[in-house]
């Protein structure tokens, strides 16, 4: 597994000043999470840190691929395993 992943991921250091020109796209998730964060939830505790970062990726989701939404849907109700999703919420 770790011979076919080396195949497609050459692991890079980047310095600060250049990840945002290196991993564009990740540096705009971690800085909308933070403005997220600190702007609409004021103080957050690390018990519910979790369901905040949760509320982040819907809404990012939500905006970005707001047109294949149906289509995420059925495929999610479709594969779920339900046995294991009732059971968890027992």
């Amino acid at each position: 597994m770790r011979i076919i992943m080396a195949l497609f991921f050459i692991p890079q250091k980047v310095s600060s000043k250049e990840a945002g020109k290196e991993l564009p796209w990740g540096h705009t998730m971690i800085a909308s999470a933070k403005r997220t964060l600190l702007g609409i939830h004021h103080m957050i505790s690390n018990k519910y840190s979790h369901n905040y970062l949760n509320e982040f990726c819907y809404k990012v989701n939500r905006r970005n691929y707001a047109d294949q939404l149906f289509d995420r849907l059925l495929i999610v109700c479709t594969t779920a395993n339900y046995p294991n999703i009732v059971n968890h919420y027992r």
